[in-house]
């Protein structure tokens, strides 16, 4: 008798779409393309340059300056946190104009559409979230990283002039977000999602501290065995291991207060956009401390 054929497929291979599979239900979502003109004018219907989301490549001053101070802030509160120095003066509005200026640039109706619907992809398809097949299986574009690089290479085939790469997707919009109401984009993604009995559960963000060491640092050769050496190492490890707790610690507790936070707020226009077109909220919202 054969021996029946080994079957090396995982579970998680089992319960996801293949590659090809991925690529097959992109080319189902956006039939033109992620360029192509249907969605900017199921995006934008009223014309680009006269929606709001043409403010995502060309800000006002107002809100480069706004953006500038907010990332100021960010920063100072991190480092004073860990630091306890004086804290550094805030950006001018000098410094905004520097910035505003360098943004300035003529209107690309398809191309500004099809970039931010590529960012808003990542926005749904990674960061965390899921999203299921009609048959229950997930579509797993990969980590961060390959999500983003999957859409560059999209992007890449339908605007042929401009190579893009993995960065100018990875992260989603989340240095624009604020700039806009993405809802449109969101609620044109979910439109076609649903068309396509497809489902998306919601993860709320959270920072999460990595730490990296290299075991190396620990094997000493015996000839070079020195005790006030190992001592020292084990202090400094010791210093070390008790920021890194305090900083986990910091986090949880921000993350904590986040979660609060969203539960006495209204959800983000990318889950008001899902209720929008599915009629009802993800999985996964209101989030759970």
């Amino acid at each position: 008798m054969a021996e029946a054929p080994t079957d090396y497929t995982s579970d998680r291979d089992r319960t996801r779409l293949s590659e090809v599979e991925c690529e097959c239900l992109f080319d189902r979502l956006f039939p033109g393309g992620l360029a192509g003109r249907d969605v900017l004018l199921e995006v934008a219907p009223g014309g680009w340059a006269e929606s709001p989301l043409v403010r995502v490549f060309h800000p006002t001053l107002e809100q480069t300056f706004a953006e500038l101070i907010d990332f100021h802030e960010s920063l100072e509160r991190l480092r004073l946190r860990r630091s306890g120095e004086v804290p550094k003066p805030p950006p001018t509005l000098e410094d905004a104009k520097a910035s505003w200026q360098s943004l300035s640039k003529p209107v690309y109706p398809e191309r500004e559409c099809a970039e931010l619907l590529g960012m808003c992809v990542w926005d749904v398809f990674s960061d965390n979230h899921d999203v299921l097949g009609a048959d229950g299986r997930l579509v797993d574009l990969g980590s961060f990283r390959a999500a983003a690089a999957f859409i560059a290479g999209r992007m890449s085939r339908d605007l042929r002039d401009s190579p893009y790469d993995y960065l100018d997707f990875y992260l989603g919009p989340v240095v624009i977000r604020r700039r806009a109401d993405l809802s449109p984009v969101y609620r044109t993604l979910f439109r076609r999602m649903r068309a396509l009995d497809l489902d998306w559960i919601y993860c709320f963000p959270r920072l999460r501290l990595v730490t990296l060491r290299d075991p190396a640092e620990d094997d000493v050769p015996i000839e070079k065995y020195d005790p006030s050496d190992s001592i020292q190492r084990e202090e400094e490890r010791h210093r070390a291991a008790q920021e890194i707790s305090k900083l986990e610690a910091d986090l949880e507790e921000a993350h904590l207060e986040a979660v609060r936070e969203a539960q006495r707020s209204d959800p983000p226009p990318i889950v008001r956009s899902y209720r929008d077109e599915y009629g009802r909220l993800p999985r996964g919202w209101p989030p759970e401390a």
